[in-house]
């Protein structure tokens, strides 16, 4: 939770122990006063332990430069996906067939009539091998090969949907499977540009990183996206200037407010800037204020001059609002 909404329950928690202190100091006990003594002691400690807590969360208010209660928008894991949906997306449901599909493999002796699937048996392919610069040889035959080439689940194949779960898993933490996903999809673009059309309608506003991904702007130019610019220097998206675009939209009566900000943070096109690490960590609380959900674009995480790599803002997430598009094309094959 935001630190106002934690610092505004401790005082509430005060003032309730304020209360039954009031109330035994007022109550003459008719036994021994010992157990009462204890009690007031206990009360005593309490309210230390708040007091220092309400200091500690003023200094991270003051150092986040949130202000008080009553600014602060606050939210946590989000819960329900369907408040930043279009209406149109809100409608899609998984296609019958394909859901058919998903239960015909899970039962390989089956005869399947439905969606078309040809008979595996008459696909001209023995197998497919390609070999390595570095000398390794990979090969795929038989009922694996079969399997890749017929009709797939919508998310992708299996074992390969597993593979870059704990791929994520590797490079940005261990993610939490019961609640998120992985799409494969024919690059990064095509998998932020079914992300847009998933979150924005025509005219809806986005915030962008200033300038903007020339790939991306193509996206969202046919939608009509309001696009708000937000700047970037040499360090990437400037977090203070995000916050003044935030502020002034809010009191554009006549604006809806964005619910989603696309950000390229490695090696970022074209400025080749490398958001930080502590920028990130204040685009993420920002992203939390707001209830923004957050779209990494990062097909060059591995493309850096760093020690080590970037800490991407999946790895960060506790809220589950970070949409991550990996790519390989910068590493294996741009048209793989």
């Amino acid at each position: 939770m935001a630190v106002a909404l934690s610092r505004k329950l401790g005082r509430q928690v005060k003032e309730a122990l304020k209360t039954v202190e009031v109330f035994i100091n007022s109550t003459q006990p008719t036994q021994d006063s010992t157990n009462w003594d204890k009690i007031r002691v206990k009360l005593n400690e309490l309210n230390m332990n708040l007091n220092e807590i309400i200091k500690k969360l003023d200094q991270d208010i003051a150092t986040d430069g949130r202000g008080g209660d009553d600014n602060v928008k606050t939210s946590g894991v989000i819960a329900d996906y369907r408040m930043f949906m279009t209406r149109v997306s809100k409608n899609r449901n998984p296609s019958a067939l394909r859901e058919l599909a998903t239960l015909y493999y899970s039962m390989p002796d089956s005869l399947f009539l439905g969606v078309g699937t040809p008979n595996s048996d008459l696909y001209p392919f023995e197998s497919v091998l390609v070999n390595l610069k570095d000398g390794t040889t990979l090969e795929m035959s038989g009922e694996r090969l079969k399997m890749v080439l017929s009709y797939l689940p919508s998310a992708g194949y299996g074992p390969l949907q597993t593979l870059f779960k704990d791929f994520q898993d590797k490079f940005h933490g261990l993610q939490d499977w019961d609640v998120k996903d992985v799409l494969v999809t024919s690059g990064a673009q095509e998998g932020t540009a079914l992300t847009i059309n998933m979150l924005l309608g025509l005219g809806d506003p986005l915030l962008v990183q200033n300038p903007v991904y020339p790939g991306f702007a193509e996206i969202i130019r046919p939608m009509e996206v309001d696009a708000i610019p937000v700047n970037v220097d040499g360090d990437g998206m400037i977090p203070e200037h995000l916050i003044q675009v935030l502020e002034e939209r809010s009191n554009l009566r006549d604006k809806a407010m964005p619910k989603a900000i696309y950000i390229n943070p490695t090696a970022s096109n074209p400025t080749g800037t490398l958001l930080t690490d502590d920028r990130k960590k204040q685009i993420y609380r920002i992203a939390q204020q707001y209830d923004l959900i957050i779209l990494e674009d990062d097909p060059y995480y591995f493309v850096h001059f760093r020690d080590r790599d970037p800490v991407s803002f999946l790895s960060m997430d506790t809220d589950h609002r970070v949409i991550r598009f990996d790519s390989f094309s910068k590493t294996l094959s741009a048209g793989l």
